[in-house]
């Protein structure tokens, strides 16, 4: 067995078209197609992810784990915080656990030599362990869910009777956040270039997909998709991000999404309560958000920074998790 470093501008086709392959048969029921693979490692920052391969001797692709890159501003300096994605071993191959820690080890290794100064991840709850035990991530934090639940028997079929009642009571909300006047934002520790990440990062899968407002003194963005079994609008962005502009922004989905879907929600940290969604507490949220990360270079990122929730401008923007 042997681990192969490459960029994704590296890969021939062939070689892409067997990591897609390998995809398809490590999780089932999944597919990648070679255009959503490229749209995805393509469109970064630098033009290109990290891939490492573990290969047969017979160069065989069996497995992978890719880092995409980001640049984010850490302490008012451009940085390398990476996502971890699509850690994979065939079945026949998994046992074997010198190949799952040097996958990992390996790919650590490359990606810091290429300047990544961190890698985070959202894993679900099935793959939360492995990140831990395996890829060597920390905790970060769990991500909070927001509601405007306007068609509230979208969800919870036994209430729709209760569907007017939530309506209006949607429309009250709405209404009373235009009086939210709380305009002051910050940026916080750890986050995004924005000139970069507003150049890539819709281009990704189908960019169609992807509502986008953008206007002088604002820009958001949202997509509407399945989200177990429901029909929903998930706010993805704002910025900058206020109180005053994120009520503005759900109020521009609800307008443009109110005939499609029933239910609209936003994903990630607030430092304020918004007057247009409700926060889930994070024991009754519908899906665990669970973030984490692990530091490469600890001489220029600090463990306190990274591992506090509240330092990161973090969002469902930062990766697709739908």
């Amino acid at each position: 067995m042997r681990f192969v470093n490459k960029k994704t501008t590296e890969l021939s086709v062939l070689e892409k078209e067997e990591i897609c392959t390998c995809y398809a048969e490590v999780f089932e029921g999944h597919v990648k197609p070679l255009l959503d693979f490229d749209s995805q490692y393509l469109n970064t920052c630098l033009g290109y992810s990290f891939h490492t391969l573990l290969t047969t001797d017979e160069d065989e692709i069996v497995g992978q784990y890719v880092v995409v890159p980001f640049k984010y501003f850490y302490k008012g300096q451009n940085m390398l915080f990476s996502f971890g994605a699509d850690f994979m071993i065939r079945k026949d191959h998994r046992n074997d656990f010198k190949n799952v820690m040097g996958l990992c080890g390996e790919s650590l290794k490359y990606s810091k030599a290429n300047g990544v100064k961190c890698i985070f991840a959202f894993p679900n709850d099935l793959s939360y362990l492995l990140n831990l035990r395996v890829l060597r991530m920390k905790e970060v934090g769990k991500l909070h869910t927001y509601i405007l639940p306007y068609k509230v028997g979208d969800a919870k079929p036994a209430l729709t009777r209760l569907n007017i009642f939530s309506k209006l009571f949607c429309v009250m909300m709405l209404w009373l956040s235009k009086f939210d006047g709380r305009s002051q934002h910050s940026e916080t520790l750890i986050h995004r270039d924005r000139s970069s990440f507003n150049d890539t990062r819709y281009k990704w899968f189908n960019p169609e997909e992807y509502k986008l407002v953008e206007e002088k003194d604002f820009t958001c963005s949202w997509k509407c998709t399945d989200f177990d079994g429901v029909k929903a609008a998930f706010l993805m962005d704002v910025y900058p991000l206020s109180a005053k502009n994120f009520n503005r922004a759900v109020r521009k989905m609800f307008d443009a999404e109110k005939n499609n879907v029933g239910i609209f929600l936003y994903v990630g940290e607030l430092s304020f309560n918004p007057i247009s969604m409700i926060k889930i507490p994070l024991k009754y949220a519908p899906k665990n958000f669970n973030f984490v990360a692990q530091i490469l270079d600890r001489k220029e990122v600090s463990a306190d920074d990274v591992f506090n929730i509240n330092n990161w401008d973090v969002n469902l923007s930062s990766y697709d998790l739908l």
